[in-house]
């Protein structure tokens, strides 16, 4: 008789093989699952790499994405933008954070400057108001002598128009020797008065050349101007009336006043004693004794 041990061990044996079979039908499916498995996780891996990665990338770009969006901004003229800061972001958080320093100070110094303007432009307006309201004829000079400032009464006493830009020397040369002494002495105040043919008429003047800024190297002048023509001839007509009241009081007898009957009219039309001379020494008068 076989032993049942041995028979076991077939019945097992050809259960295996059976098994094995089985096994080997499936091998392909199984290995087809395993590489689908292993595809499957490379793939996790490799999205989870690239999605690392354009995190990290992102990270690195953002801030310097956000650095050419405002320097485009501030080149727009928009200086209130400004850069996040994050302190984990390192040299280049230090970037950002002198970025929006740098933006403030020029948006600072804009503010001033736009004040500044408006300053000086409210301060432009009230002096040519004032300018325009003053008689006196006023003129501004560069170092150079070209005119820069002109008021609606220089323009009037000066008998010309559009003097803006123009060289003051070749404007009005009577000036010039004025403004030249000015120059040459570097005095803060220079005054004297000159004779303007304009017109067909002769008028006088009374100068004043003002320096501005600092001595000797002044950065312009201001020459201001008045007509003294009526008071000049009132002044000579007070001058020759009390010259011929000193005559007539020196002239005691009548001789003289036959000689030059409209005593007067003489001295008033003269320019200078020159023309009495030679009827006073007739007389006996020396010309010290009326002057």
């Amino acid at each position: 008789p076989v032993n049942a041990k041995v028979l076991q061990y077939l019945r097992e044996t050809k259960a295996n093989a059976d098994e094995y079979k089985r096994l080997e039908e499936r091998r392909t499916g199984v290995q087809v699952a395993f590489y689908l498995m292993f595809t499957a996780i490379a793939l996790t891996f490799v999205t989870s790499a690239i999605w690392i990665g354009m995190w990290f990338a992102n990270r690195l770009v953002a801030p310097i994405r956000q650095l050419m969006g405002a320097a485009k901004q501030i080149s727009s003229g928009n200086l209130d933008v400004g850069v996040d800061v994050r302190p984990s972001d390192g040299d280049l958080a230090v970037l950002g954070s002198t970025f929006n320093t740098m933006t403030s100070e020029l948006k600072t110094q804009r503010d001033e400057l736009v004040g500044a303007n408006t300053t000086l432009d409210e301060r432009r307006r009230f002096m040519e108001a004032v300018l325009s309201g003053v008689t006196a004829g006023v003129v501004g000079v560069d170092a150079d002598g070209t005119i820069t400032l002109v008021n609606r009464s220089a323009d009037t006493l000066l008998g010309a128009k559009d003097l803006s830009g123009k060289l003051l020397a070749k404007a009005s040369p009577e000036f010039g020797p004025l403004l030249k002494r000015a120059q040459k002495q570097g005095r803060r105040l220079v005054t004297d008065q000159i004779a303007l043919h304009r017109l067909g008429t002769d008028r006088n003047f009374a100068v004043r050349v003002t320096s501005e800024g600092s001595e000797p190297e002044a950065e312009g002048y201001v020459i201001t101007f008045d007509d003294i023509t009526e008071l000049v001839s009132a002044q000579r007509s007070s001058a020759w009336a009390d010259i011929a009241r000193r005559i007539a009081h020196l002239t005691q007898g009548q001789g003289f006043r036959r000689a030059v009957p409209d005593l007067a009219l003489f001295t008033g039309e003269s320019e200078n004693l020159s023309a009495l001379a030679p009827a006073l020494k007739r007389y006996g008068i020396e010309r010290s004794e009326i002057l």
